[in-house]
């Protein structure tokens, strides 16, 4: 997972700066920049690892996300939202990732990963209901699959996964409320 440790930061009323002061201060100051890197990269770390389950490309995807926007600064327009902005990043490198590579995870292989990781969530979560789930997630469409990973793995708002998936955040919430209920719906069924 990625460091955000940034002892270099000398100026600490940076910290309390909105998104929207950064990037405007990210042009003169990169201690700006590393800010808004150490406020978002393990939400997009989660993010990109939902997509590649893959710890090291998740990584290097990462750092190949927030080096295209600090990069692209210039062309950051000030009525966006910087996190959707960062993370339709995030989405385009994902994108070209899965182009590039058919390493993907079997669901053995991150069986096997959860059994060797800690928490609560294999505490409590039996296989067969991981393996239910997974199922209900698979069957969803790939728009549905990427709703999912945005609010969950990446925590997105509504406001926020609306601008990377360029909807209304109004479309946003509905289209969860209606994909909550399908999966809920669909988890009972396997009950039955």
């Amino acid at each position: 997972m990625p460091d955000t440790s940034l002892h270099f930061i000398q100026d600490r009323s940076l910290e309390k700066m909105s998104d929207d002061t950064l990037v405007v201060k990210a042009h003169e100051d990169v201690e700006a920049f590393a800010i808004l890197y150490k406020r978002y990269v393990q939400r997009v770390y989660r993010y990109l690892y939902t997509r590649v389950r893959d710890p090291e490309d998740a990584e290097d995807l990462t750092s190949q996300v927030f080096i295209e926007a600090f990069k692209g600064l210039p062309r950051y327009r000030h009525k966006e939202n910087f996190v959707g902005w960062l993370f339709k990043i995030a989405q385009r490198r994902a994108i070209d990732h899965g182009r590039s590579t058919l390493n993907k995870l079997s669901f053995e292989e991150y069986e096997d990963r959860l059994i060797q990781e800690k928490g609560p969530l294999n505490q409590s979560i039996s296989f067969e209901s991981l393996e239910d789930l997974r199922m209900l997630i698979q069957a969803l469409s790939p728009q549905q699959r990427e709703m999912l990973r945005l609010r969950f793995a990446a925590g997105l708002t509504h406001s926020e996964m609306a601008v990377v998936l360029n909807k209304t955040e109004a479309a946003i919430k509905m289209a969860l409320h209606r994909l909550y209920r399908q999966l809920e719906n669909a988890w009972e069924n396997e009950d039955d």
